[in-house]
């Protein structure tokens, strides 16, 4: 198997031989758009591996510190009852399992622990996230098909028992 580092060159390669640059290429705008810091592909008798540095925002440093993000699957009480869902990674987010069948839940429909409330689509695997409590549904937050972030609240959920 050969190793090819993916640092800037005109060369072009065979399909027989591996990866063209314009592919590698390719591969690096969609990691860097994803916001990966890194990549490994594996085919063609070839494998790719893909590092960058840390990714920094382009918009200005905050001049107080930020609270961390809170931890996947973590909720933060909205009141006595009232628990939020927030998203265990970046993704899309899917309100079905596919276009044409109906949404996992609605405002207003009961749930239970463990219930599949939507999927989060990371990478092309499709993310089953399911409900850490027994309750009802007070609001969906996010819209059908909108990108995600690591931490960001998808539902509340009135809990019940």
């Amino acid at each position: 198997m050969r190793r090819y580092n993916a640092m800037p060159s005109t060369e072009k390669r065979t399909a027989e031989e591996g990866y063209s640059v314009d592919e590698i290429k390719a591969i690096m705008r969609e990691a860097a758009s994803l916001r990966l810091s890194e990549v490994t592909i594996e085919g063609r008798d070839t494998k790719i591996c893909i590092k960058t540095g840390a990714f920094i925002e382009e918009s200005a440093m905050p001049v107080s510190p930020q609270e961390p993000a809170s931890p996947a699957k973590e909720t933060a009480v909205l009141d006595a009852h009232g628990k939020l869902i927030t998203s265990p990674m970046v993704g899309t987010f899917y309100a079905a399992s596919s276009p044409d069948t109906p949404p996992f839940v609605k405002v207003g429909d009961s749930v239970k622990k463990g219930q599949t409330l939507c999927i989060i689509e990371a990478m092309k695997l499709m993310n089953e996230i399911e409900s850490d409590y027994t309750g009802i549904v007070k609001k969906i937050l996010v819209s059908n098909e909108a990108t995600v972030e690591y931490g960001q609240p998808l539902f509340e959920i009135e809990v019940t028992a």
